[in-house]
């Protein structure tokens, strides 16, 4: 077993959920040819049979990366601020951190 981090192309609206679509849904195609499994959970989770899953404690998480973008500008950095975020990207990390569990 192992872990491994996919990287996508950056794309805009409906395309970005259709490339994660296609990754999500490659990734179990192929581990099901080797027999394998593969996760795309925060914490991986196994069954020993039956309905109870158990958590696998010594998982490493996961993480998301975010892009703004205005008129295909991207409007995340401010090199004239100490934090380099615009207030746009620092109003988005607040919220996000607000609503987020965890």
């Amino acid at each position: 077993s192992g872990q491994y981090e996919i990287t996508a192309v950056p794309e805009f609206n409906i395309k970005s959920v259709d490339n994660a679509y296609w990754i999500r849904n490659g990734m179990r195609e192929m581990a099901e040819q080797y027999k394998d499994w593969q996760c795309t959970f925060v914490t991986h989770l196994y069954s020993e049979g039956g309905d109870d899953f158990n958590v696998v404690e010594d998982d490493s998480g996961a993480h998301f990366n975010f892009s703004l973008y205005r008129d295909g500008k991207n409007i995340c950095y401010d090199g004239s601020k100490d934090s380099k975020l615009t207030d746009e990207a620092s109003y988005f990390l607040g919220g996000i951190l607000e609503h987020c569990r965890g």
